[in-house]
Order: C-alpha cells, then structure tokens, then sequence
C-alpha cells in the first residue's frame, strides 16, 4: 500500500500531470485486501470464479492486480510503473487517455471491477469531477448492456453516484476499517449493472464485518439473479466479450504509438511518394464513427507521387482538412516534404509551358475557391466587385486525327490515323457569396 506517497515508479511527467490535485492530495494509493478481493469475486462469478473464461477489466488505476488476482483472466490500465511486471494484462498509461481511446472502437467488457484513487481531480470528455465519480462515468462507457462490476469508492462518492445511478445499483456493503486502522477512509463496495434494474428499484447498503463477508456472497448473487437469469449469464458473456482481447491489444499498441517520440503517421512522404498506412485502431474506428469513406480515399493516395499534388494544392488542402476532420495524424515533416516537393514542382513544371504567365493564371483558378468580379457582365449577371463562389476540374480528351507523311519534296508519303489526347480546366462561376 502506496497511500499518499508519491515515489519510485510514480514519479514521471505523466502521473504529476495526471490530476490537478495530485501534489496536495497525494497518490491516494489504497489497493484491495485480498479477502475483499476474493468477496467481489465470488459476488460476481460465483464459488467457481477461478474458472470464469472471460475478460474481467480493471480501467481505472489496476495496480498490482490486487482486485484481478481471483480471476484468470485480467486486464487493467495503470499509470505507476512500479506495477508494470504485474501479473495481468495491463496498458501502462493514464486511463484518463486510454478509456475515451477504448471508447472510440466500442471496446465493452462484460465485468468490470475497480477501486480508483480517491479524492483527485480527473477529467473525461470535457467533464471534470473527484477521481472516484469521473471513473464511474468511465465504466458506464466501458460495461456491456448486460454486464455486472462491482467498485470501491468512498462514502461520499457512493453516495453522489447512487443519487445519479440508483437503477443500476443492485446493493452496496459498507465493511469498517477497510483499508486497515491506519486509514481513515469510510468506503463501500457496491456492485452494478450495464443497464437499468427496474423501476422503483432502492439499492440498499449492508453493513457487514470481515467475518461476515463470506455468508453475504449468496445474498449478493441472489440480488443479481432478480435482475435476469443468473444460469444464462456467463454464456452471453462469454460470448459478448469475444472481441475483447483483440480489441484490447490494438488499444495498447495504438496507445503507446501516440504517446511514443516517434509516432507513426497515418500519411507521410517517402522519396517524393505518399505513404498511407492506418493502424488497426484507426480502422475499426473510422468504420465505427461512419467514416468508412474517408478510410477508402485516403488509402487511394499510397504510392502517388507527391507532385501530383504540389501541381494541384486545393487536392491536397481538402485531403489535410478531411484528415483534421476525422483525427488522423500528420507528422509535421510530412508537410515540410510537401512544400519542398511543390517548390521543385514549380521550378521543373513552370518553365515547360507554352505562355506560362496564362497557364500559371489558370492554376491559380484551379486552387481556388472563389473570385471577385472585376466587370459588369449583365449577359450572365455578373457584377463588379461581388465575391461569386468558383468550382473547377481538370478534364481530358482524346481525338481522332491523320498524321501524314510528306517527303522533302513535298509529296505525301502515307497517310496513319493518330489519337490525340488534350488536357483542360473545366470552371463554373456560381452564385454570389
């Protein structure tokens, strides 16, 4: 038991920034007794828990997988490197980052369990709140509709959650001295479901000591077979959280792909060639937030050559802002490589056009959006001075044509039938803006 202190493996940039009350409240680090541990096991996967095949997720502070150790198979999030060789699947970070990370690819588990620190200040999607009540908000997210957990707060925060969450609630147990005679924190544990219980439903709070927690394991198991059938459940667990672990190990690499000095990038320029690559994550997220499109055009620019763009900027400006829009990262040398690779571009291209001052107006046309009338045209009611919105494309054509031979004589040698192939700038002057 850590407590307050803050040492070893909590001193890093990550955890000293992780609440904003951390150097005056401490680490409030208190990890679970194990007969508690073995209480809430037992509660949620009955006397045989140690042969339950599913997940079983600790989000939000896992520690040495104190609450994990009566199942076999854990997962957790941790920030205190001191528990990096912790026996269970973990992702070392800030569950802060990682739950709206997890949240993102719908990764839901069907048990859930936590005991979070007390008293910080956290925040989660743009909310602020007590360590205890925010990590509440973060299950929600996180449980299966089916789901059960149980958590570990202390009283006020109990109290706080119950008030917001009662249909959820199926009891808590309120055990003295929980974490020990020095440890002056009035805890709970209550356990919960992924939806509501019913209405009219009051969760109510035992008051139970140590020796008293293994006969109140039935009573608690009853409570959860009220609310649907407790013979059926672990069937459609089992079955629920099947993509758990996969979708667990793509949220460890992508988070630690963020977090790295080196991040990957989605689109990056390799010798004057686009490189797409999207990580797993970003996969199946775009598809789950509808973006499939996006994941499909943007995979069309691996292997181009990046002058096509620096020849065309609006392209390339609309697929950095399609990028922006969906959050996907570009390193920033990969806009460097752009702007080198465009002011080669210029340099090769400009020279080798026939009247270039006209064709260098037209590409101008081509990076723009809309143009100012200089002249009254009535014909097409135009007006001097108005701001009119402008659209373009480039288009080609081929024609049939003959090529014929003629000798130095000037007779005609044979005559062959060529394609010809023109290359033009289609533009349409909309409506004024």
């Amino acid at each position: 038991m850590k407590g307050s202190k803050i040492n070893e493996g909590l001193v890093t940039d990550e955890f000293l920034a992780s609440a904003a009350n951390v150097w005056r409240k401490g680490a409030q680090q208190f990890f679970t007794p194990a007969p508690l541990a073995q209480f809430i096991a037992r509660c949620l996967a009955g006397e045989n828990h140690a042969e339950y095949k599913g997940p079983v997720y600790d989000p939000t502070g896992s520690g040495d997988g104190a609450l994990l150790r009566f199942f076999p198979h854990g997962y957790g999030n941790e920030i205190d490197r001191d528990y990096e060789r912790a026996p269970h699947t973990k992702i070392m970070g800030d569950c802060q980052k990682i739950v709206p990370l997890a949240k993102a690819i719908d990764m839901q588990c069907s048990m859930i369990v936590a005991n979070p620190p007390f008293g910080l200040t956290w925040e989660y999607e743009e909310r602020r709140g007590r360590s205890a009540q925010v990590a509440w908000w973060m299950i929600q997210d996180l449980l299966s509709n089916d789901g059960i957990g149980a958590m570990i707060v202390p009283m006020d925060d109990y109290l706080q959650i119950r008030e917001a969450c009662e249909q959820r609630i199926v009891a808590s147990v309120r055990v003295p001295q929980m974490f020990g005679p020095n440890v002056r924190a009035d805890c709970v544990v209550f356990f919960f479901t992924g939806s509501d219980i019913g209405y009219g439903h009051r969760a109510e709070t035992i008051e139970a000591a140590w020796d008293d927690l293994s006969s109140l394991c039935q009573t608690i198991s009853d409570k959860f077979t009220r609310w649907y059938c407790w013979s059926y459940r672990p069937a459609r667990a089992e079955k629920a959280d099947e993509d758990f672990p996969e979708k667990f190990d793509m949220l460890r690499k992508e988070f630690r792909n963020r977090e790295s000095a080196q991040r990957r990038s989605v689109v990056a320029i390799r010798n004057n060639k686009i490189k797409v690559h999207f990580s797993a994550y970003d996969q199946v997220r775009l598809v789950i937030e509808g973006h499939e499109s996006v994941l499909k055009r943007v995979s069309l620019l691996d292997g181009q050559s990046v002058f096509q763009f620096a020849r065309d900027e609006a392209e390339w400006q609309d697929v950095m802002a399609l990028a922006r829009e969906v959050d996907l990262y570009i390193a920033p040398e990969t806009f460097a490589a752009y702007e080198k690779a465009k002011a080669k571009g210029d340099f090769l291209f400009a020279p080798l056009i026939v009247r270039s001052e006209d064709m260098l107006g037209l590409a101008e046309l081509r990076n723009s959006r809309e143009i100012r009338c200089i002249k009254d045209c009535p014909e097409h009611g135009f007006r001097a001075g108005e701001v009119y919105a402008l659209e373009s494309e480039t288009f080609r054509r081929v024609e049939e044509a003959e090529n014929v031979a003629v000798s130095a004589d000037g007779k005609q040698i044979n005559t062959t039938n060529v394609e010809r192939e023109y290359t033009g700038l289609r533009i349409r002057i909309g409506e004024s803006l």
